[in-house]
């Protein structure tokens, strides 16, 4: 298990801060790595919003991107990890994706209200 803790747009694990560019919406671990999702102040247009860190800070991967609706690229608004699936990433086109914890690749998606 990892220690972390978050604060605005800190993220410290196991003594090792990281700034981050945004504020941090939220903060998981999954196999030893934290995930966080960014909150992007609305018309930032950035949606890589969800990043993986290393228990010594550093960057292990950066979300891919999703497919646009109305031509727009959307941020991911929830995390989460699920017992069979793993790592998934939900988004406002109503798409929650399995995410692959090692390369951030989006690998499966399902529909979800």
């Amino acid at each position: 298990m990892v220690d972390f803790t978050i604060n605005g747009e800190t993220l410290t694990i196991d003594g090792h801060e990281v700034e981050l560019p945004y504020q941090i919406s939220e903060a998981i671990e999954i196999a030893d790595v934290i995930v966080v999702r960014l909150r992007v102040p609305t018309g930032e247009g950035y949606a890589r919003n969800v990043w993986a860190y290393e228990s010594d800070g550093s960057l292990r991967w950066k979300i891919e991107c999703a497919d646009e609706k109305e031509g727009i690229e959307q941020p991911y608004a929830d995390i989460g990890v699920d017992e069979e699936k793993g790592l998934w990433a939900y988004n406002w086109n109503s798409l929650e994706y399995t995410v692959d914890i090692e390369t951030g690749e989006l690998v499966d998606s399902m529909f979800r209200k």
